[in-house]
Formats: C-alpha cells, sequence, structure tokens
C-alpha cells in the first residue's frame, strides 16, 4: 500500500502583505468579474483537492476492511485495524487448539507402558506335583488387562518348582497364580511375576 503525503505546506504571505491576501478584479468581455490572487508569498501552499482527498478515502477504507486482515495474529503488515471478530475467533481458535494439545499430551501420558513386578515366597509346598494357588493383588490397578509373565524357584538343589498362571484369572487388579513342587519334599518355592500393560486412552 502506497503511503500518505505528510509533506503538505501552508502558504506564507510575505510581510508586506500584513497578513492579508490580495485580489485583483478584472472584468471579463462578457460583462462578468473575476478576481486573481495577486499576494505576494514567502512559500505556496500544497495543492489539496479531490485527487488528495480520494487518496486519503481509499486509505482509511483499506486500514478499516477486515478482509485485508485475512489472519489478525499473523498479520506482518502495519497500518491495518485488525476485525475484532477476527481477533476473537482467532483467540478463541488459539484456545482451542491449546486446549487439544493439552489432551493429547495427556492421553500420550495415560498411553505409556506401565508395568509392576514382585516377589513372593509360599512354604512347605507339597511334594509330588500337587497345586497351591495364590491371589496377587497389583498395587495399583491397570486401566487395561496387563500380560502377566511368572517364574519359580525352590529352595533344593536342583529344583523342579514350577508357577504359571491360572488362565482367565487375569484382572486389572491382580491374578491368579498355580504353584507346583516336583521335588521329592516338601519346599518352600518362591515365585517372581511381572505385569505389562498400556493403560487405556
Amino acid at each position: 500500500m502506497s503511503e500518505l503525503l505528510t509533506n503538505f505546506k501552508d502558504d506564507i504571505l510575505a510581510e508586506s502583505m500584513e497578513g492579508r491576501r490580495r485580489y485583483q478584479m478584472i472584468t471579463n468581455e462578457d460583462g462578468t468579474v473575476s478576481f486573481v490572487d495577486v499576494t505576494e508569498y514567502e512559500q505556496v501552499g500544497s495543492e489539496f483537492g479531490q485527487a488528495e482527498i480520494n487518496v486519503i478515502h481509499r486509505a482509511i477504507n483499506n486500514k478499516l476492511d477486515s478482509g485485508e486482515v485475512i489472519d489478525p495474529l499473523a498479520a506482518e503488515e502495519v497500518g491495518f485495524a485488525a476485525d475484532a471478530k477476527l481477533t476473537g475467533d482467532a483467540l478463541r481458535e488459539v484456545s482451542a487448539n491449546i486446549a487439544s494439545m493439552e489432551q493429547t499430551v495427556n492421553a500420550l501420558s495415560k498411553g505409556l507402558v506401565t508395568s509392576q513386578k514382585g516377589t513372593f515366597t509360599v512354604s512347605d509346598v507339597p511334594a509330588g506335583g500337587s497345586a497351591v494357588t495364590k491371589t496377587v493383588s497389583f498395587s495399583q490397578a491397570f486401566s487395561a488387562i496387563p500380560t502377566v509373565l511368572v517364574s519359580a524357584y525352590g529352595n533344593s538343589v536342583a529344583s523342579t518348582a514350577q508357577a504359571s498362571v491360572i488362565a482367565g484369572s487375569i484382572t486389572k487388579g491382580g491374578f491368579q497364580v498355580k504353584i507346583q513342587n516336583y521335588w521329592s519334599s516338601n519346599q518352600a518355592v518362591t515365585v517372581e511375576w511381572n505385569a505389562t500393560a498400556p493403560k487405556a486412552i
């Protein structure tokens, strides 16, 4: 956009004019009269007419046209008036985007894989492979059913203790494990477990 002129000048009358302009009246051939400016000037003022006014009005109209500011928050050109509604809409959109980003971050954080693990010992597990059932509760409930892995070892050399998760027993809050001792005598069996699951988004 072209800039408006800012170097307009006023007429400055010569001192001899004593602050008054001088005009000479001339009688025209058709009987009318005309007045001719015979004032002496130290400085002749700038022209200011319809052309200059039209330029100013066009500039004002452009500045007040909200269409000139497509995105008030991203406008880089100075001198344009930001439309209040467009600005409000843009700010609301920014706020909504921030809220959406916060929800996404929260969702992603909830979606991170979480795991829990633990160890327990069952004393005097009968020999001969008889099963002992133990219920394990998680310290904090999962948001989704986890995958649980277990392992076992006894207190005897070359122990044949085994542990396995009972099918269908896994919940968000815990699981059941079956412990068996294939050693020739009763023994204490230690079970280690590890539960891993993605939290529900």
